[in-house]
């Protein structure tokens, strides 16, 4: 199934919230920040998320895909500069989960961890 970005951000927040998380900022759309901020016992989340769908309903193409995928990862990083845990949020999908696995090195070192948004919508996190 194809998702873009809001969507992905809906589902992840929904999940967030189910665990307890409270949602202290959430983005939709081209504004500026991070997607999604979210804490728990004092503990804080933040989140980048990418889609594989255009605004126009069709899928992403492999080129707008790799361009989205180095964009939230450079997002994430410029991030960093609070205190806390960090995350991509992306719909599974082989592209993603192939080029994911060729930045396991990079994002275990920046303790980056994936969220994957599976087809049935159903969250599943998963450690660098």
């Amino acid at each position: 199934m194809i998702r873009n970005e809001d969507e992905i951000t809906e589902i992840i927040v929904t999940h967030l919230q189910e665990k307890g998380f409270e949602i202290e900022k959430k983005t939709l759309g081209r504004k500026r920040g991070v997607d999604i901020k979210a804490s728990k016992n004092g503990k804080s989340c933040f989140f980048e998320n990418e889609g594989n769908k255009r605004p126009n309903q069709q899928p992403l193409r492999t080129n707008q895909k790799y361009t989205h995928l180095l964009r939230c990862v450079g997002q994430i990083c410029l991030r960093m500069q609070d205190d806390g845990e960090y995350y991509i949020g992306l719909p599974e999908d082989k592209y993603y989960r192939e080029h994911i696995q060729k930045l396991r090195k990079a994002l275990t070192k920046l303790t980056v961890k994936i969220v994957w948004v599976q087809e049935n919508g159903m969250v599943k996190e998963e450690e660098p």
